[in-house]
C-alpha cells in the first residue's frame, strides 16, 4: 500500500455549518458517497471538532484508511475544504485470510 498522503482542497459557496452537516449526517455522506464496492462500509469518528475539523477511520473489505477534513471558512462566508487521506493499509481480517 501507498504510504503517500492524498490531499485535495475544495472551495465550496456554502458555509462552514452546512459544509459540516454533508460531512457528519448520516443521510447527508451517502448522497455523496454511495455504497459501492470501492466506499468504506464502515466509518469511525476518531476526532471532531464541530465546523472545524474531523477525523476519521473508513474501513472496506480490501482497504482502511484515515481521512481527515478540514474546514476553513473564506473570506466571502464560504468553505475551503482540505482532505488529507492517508495511512492506507489492508484490514487485519484480511491479512489473516491471506496467510492461511
Amino acid at each position: 500500500m501507498s504510504d503517500e498522503p492524498v490531499v485535495t482542497e475544495t472551495e465550496f459557496e456554502e458555509t462552514p455549518a452546512q459544509v459540516w452537516r454533508a460531512l457528519t449526517e448520516p443521510d447527508l455522506v451517502d448522497r455523496w458517497l454511495p455504497q459501492s464496492p470501492l466506499v468504506p462500509t464502515d466509518r469511525e469518528v476518531v476526532q471532531s471538532d464541530p465546523q472545524r475539523s474531523l477525523r476519521v477511520v473508513w474501513r472496506g473489505p480490501e482497504v482502511e484508511s484515515d481521512v481527515a477534513f478540514e474546514l476553513i471558512e473564506t473570506k466571502d462566508g464560504g468553505t475551503r475544504l482540505r482532505v488529507v487521506h492517508s495511512g492506507f493499509r489492508r484490514p487485519t481480517s484480511n491479512l489473516f485470510k491471506m496467510a492461511a
